[in-house]
């Protein structure tokens, strides 16, 4: 009997070690996730040239046929951080959409695995505070004058498997705060990462977030000569 209750309890703590397994290797394999910034900035064949196990960028056309980090990747030949290639990408699919107004902002959040997933909030590591910015920060950045709106941009399940609470919340507060401030706020959902970049590249007024995605859109955001806050 006390064997069976040990056989027992060793074959949920497998199981249990087995999903969270399963998960850290869906949060550090890059062809389980869209992962655009860690294509344009090079992470993705760095590290496939350290490791060859891991797959290299051309993955992203087998797995993503008609988004942006495919037509990247088939035309950048090679260079890495191909800044105006990635902007005559977004100008392109954009014609027809004209920028935001000048009395928006658009808020990036990166959420989701950063605030959900242990590995991301242990206190050795600390990496959540590279993503996240404090919520005081929301409180204090200088809202231009004329700005009467704000959209937020984010996907709070993003790599989180399983409810995002600590993203929910989060966004919550950040939601209050910009209207405590005065300020009309929606969010906007695209239906892909593609989209969100695509609207956010739109921005006269840009508050970015930690990470490399929204690097990338403060790429663009400067070379339209726009203001990027934060």
């Amino acid at each position: 009997m006390f064997d069976q209750i040990i056989f027992y309890f060793s074959c949920e703590h497998i199981s249990i070690l087995l999903q969270k397994n399963k998960k850290m290797v869906q949060m550090i394999e890059p062809t389980k996730n869209y992962r655009l910034s860690d294509l344009v900035n090079g992470y993705i064949d760095r590290h496939h040239n350290k490791y060859r196990d891991s797959p290299s960028s051309s993955f992203f056309c087998e797995s993503w046929p008609s988004s942006i980090g495919c037509e990247y990747q088939r035309m950048r030949k090679g260079v890495d951080m191909n800044i105006s290639l990635l902007k005559s990408i977004i100008d392109r699919r954009n014609h027809n959409k004209s920028f935001l107004q000048n009395d928006t902002l658009v808020v990036h959040l990166r959420l989701g695995d950063v605030l959900d997933l242990p590995y991301y909030r242990d206190s050795h590591r600390k990496i959540a505070k590279l993503y996240v910015k404090p919520l005081v920060y929301y409180r204090r950045f200088n809202i231009p004058s004329n700005v009467r709106n704000a959209y937020i941009v984010t996907n709070e399940s993003y790599r989180a498997y399983s409810y995002p609470q600590r993203s929910v919340y989060y966004l919550s507060n950040v939601t209050n705060i910009l209207k405590q401030r005065g300020l009309h706020v929606r969010q906007y959902k695209g239906k892909s990462a593609d989209e969100d970049l695509l609207f956010m590249a739109r921005s006269i007024f840009f508050v970015k977030s930690g990470g490399g995605f929204s690097n990338l859109v403060s790429h663009m955001i400067h070379l339209y000569n726009h203001t990027v806050i934060g």
